[in-house]
């Protein structure tokens, strides 16, 4: 099983593309740089809001 993000996972192209290019990133270095974490925290956060059906911070 790959463990690349997987674009339905994702409320829009945008996150999809930032957990990509982190996951990437990860591949690379094998730990997130400081923005990396971040984007990281924000795909998470816009999941999670689509899962309840909030909108976007």
């Amino acid at each position: 099983m790959s463990t690349e993000p997987r674009g339905e996972d994702f409320p829009d192209e945008d996150s999809y593309l930032l957990a990509w290019y982190t996951w990437r990133a990860i591949q690379r270095d094998g730990r997130f740089n400081t923005e990396e974490l971040a984007v990281y925290y924000d795909t998470k956060e816009a999941r999670v809001r689509q899962l309840f059906g909030q909108p976007a911070a």
